[in-house]
């Protein structure tokens, strides 16, 4: 659903309804906006705006940075690449060496069309995924270690 806030930037809130492990329901709302002016979309906070605009500097192109979801407190984005083109998914994004993994259109339609990111947790060692369709349908998915159940990001 796309509405105006007020003159200068129009509101774009996307929800969805997800299944939690246990079978229960849960909403997952992505809401961003947008100016008039050439300052592009704004985000959750002002990390994220900052985290945003890093990443469009280190060759994403501005208008396909969004956080796909959440693991706990911390963002998961998703952008393409301005040179090659490639969709990626990236964790946290605060820094340069922030995790990320990017896959071309053609490797995407190849194989089932989900980008996946594996995170190593450096406290307990365990290994979480996260999965995100680019075809539009499904949701946002988080895969820990030893679990064999997706749950839909925050």
């Amino acid at each position: 659903m796309t509405t105006q806030r007020d003159d200068e930037y129009t509101r774009q809130v996307m929800a969805h309804l997800l299944l939690t492990p246990d079978g229960e329901p849960a909403v997952s709302v992505d809401v961003s906006e947008y100016g008039s002016g050439e300052g592009g979309p704004t985000y959750a906070n002002e990390a994220e705006t900052r985290t945003a605009e890093r990443l469009a500097d280190d060759g994403f192109d501005p208008n396909s940075i969004w956080v796909a979801g959440y693991d706990r407190d911390v963002p998961i984005w998703t952008a393409s690449e301005r040179e090659t083109g490639r969709q990626c998914l990236i964790y946290d994004g605060a820094t340069a060496d922030a995790p990320r993994a990017c896959e071309t259109t053609e490797t995407l339609q190849e194989h089932d069309g989900r980008l996946r990111l594996q995170v190593t947790d450096a406290e307990t060692g365990g290994m979480t995924t996260y999965e995100l369709p680019t075809s539009g349908f499904g949701s946002f998915v988080i895969i820990r270690e030893g679990s064999d159940v997706g749950a839909g990001g925050d």
